[in-house]
């Protein structure tokens, strides 16, 4: 009998693979090579198996952002949320759970207050280093959908994978740049 832990892996790399519709019990269960009462044994139905994924992925969101949270100095604490945004969360890419936000209200709403967390910490870390708080938002605000969007292009453009590390300096330098800025 396969375990909770092996039957979230499953449901997570089937998610990856092919999106909400590819995570079916009885696709589970043979890709497990184990019957659904396996299945039954841990999660009630269906549902249950999703809500526990996405609470998965919001553990792991916020372990890591406390992690980032933890490092000496508001530089390496960015530098740490955007590296930790290009790694999969609790077994789910972010870009695989914003794709799931996008069929489901609920999940919606988790995603845009993990969402907001992450922006949230940019901002602190920026008025750290001296950034007024409208201009600490803006680039927080710039350099999160910035992040975000380069990881979704990624995940559909495999080359650009590679480049992220020198994405994120870019957009680091930019996001560090404290002081007048022009306005728009």
């Amino acid at each position: 009998m396969s375990g909770r832990e092996e039957w979230l892996k499953a449901a997570a790399q089937a998610l990856s693979a092919g999106g909400l519709e590819a995570v079916r019990v009885e696709v589970l269960a043979r890709d497990l090579s184990v019957t659904k009462g396996s299945f039954y044994w841990h999660f009630r139905d269906r549902p249950a198996l999703l809500e526990a994924m996405l609470t998965r992925w919001e553990e792991a969101a916020r372990s890591a952002l406390e992690e980032a949270a933890g490092q000496p100095a508001p530089e390496q604490r960015i530098g740490s949320l955007f590296r930790q945004l290009a790694r999969p969360t609790g077994g789910l890419s972010d870009a695989e759970v914003r794709a799931w936000a996008r069929r489901d209200r609920a999940v919606a709403e988790r995603v845009a207050e993990m969402e907001r967390k992450r922006v949230v910490f940019l901002k602190e870390q920026l008025s750290e280093l001296g950034a007024s708080l409208v201009d600490a938002h803006r680039r927080a605000e710039a350099g999160y959908l910035a992040a975000i969007a380069w990881l979704e292009r990624a995940s559909r453009t495999p080359w650009m994978k590679s480049d992220y590390g020198a994405f994120v300096q870019d957009v680091f330098r930019l996001l560090l740049r404290v002081g007048p800025t022009a306005s728009a």
